[in-house]
């Protein structure tokens, strides 16, 4: 008869009303109800049990896997690397009472800013998942080009500003009356320029100034 051994599975606060559990093919498993912190199984020693069927949900936290040991919470891509190789989707009964604890990383939130260092969105999204831009922001005398860093797989808060460049526009010179030609000049929205030396003559007028 095959030696039963105790599997602990700790959720680490996650909600134990939504744990899935599915028995294997051991005989000689026997498993009790989920407790109010934990469930806890026993099963035959050298037994392979799946863990990917117990997914607990936790609040603001995404569930990323199970480990032998506790660690942190997850907060950054760096501790997410490092915690990567501790995690397991098996677990093979030892000779002795187990525990596998729920490994969590913090949502975290991104905020997109406008120009004007208004919050044009504020999203928490899951875990290195993708944020969703908001809706494209209007400026008086530029053009949106783009934002200034990636969102598309965020593991930590971020604030996500607009990138903006300034609008080109072609002045035309009128002589008024006087002689001769001018090129267009182009000028940028919001950049004090000169404007171009006077090429037109009048006679019998001086040159004031444009207008």
């Amino acid at each position: 008869k095959s030696v039963l051994r105790k599997l602990r599975i700790d959720p680490d606060r996650g909600s134990r009303s939504l744990l899935i559990i599915t028995t294997s093919d051991v005989a000689d498993e026997v498993l009790t109800n989920i407790r109010e912190n934990n469930y806890a199984g026993y099963h035959a020693e050298g037994s392979t049990f799946d863990l990917t069927t117990i997914r607990p949900i936790r609040e603001g936290y995404t569930f990323l896997g199970w480990s032998k040991t506790k660690l942190a919470v997850i907060t950054n891509q760096n501790t997410f690397n490092a915690a990567r190789s501790s995690l397991i989707t098996k677990m093979t009964m030892p000779s002795t009472a187990s525990t596998v604890f729920a490994v969590w990383a913090k949502n975290p939130t991104v905020t997109f800013i406008g120009a004007e260092g208004e919050a044009l969105s504020s999203q928490k999204i899951s875990f290195g998942s993708k944020a969703i831009a908001p809706y494209t922001p209007l400026r008086t005398g530029y053009t949106f080009v783009d934002w200034d860093q990636s969102f598309s797989a965020v593991y930590s808060d971020i604030t996500v500003k607009s990138l903006w460049q300034p609008n080109s526009y072609r002045i035309s010179f009128q002589s008024q009356g006087g002689s001769g030609e001018m090129p267009d000049q182009q000028l940028l929205y919001g950049t004090a320029t000169p404007l171009c030396f006077n090429r037109y003559e009048r006679s019998g007028y001086l040159f004031a100034g444009w207008n």
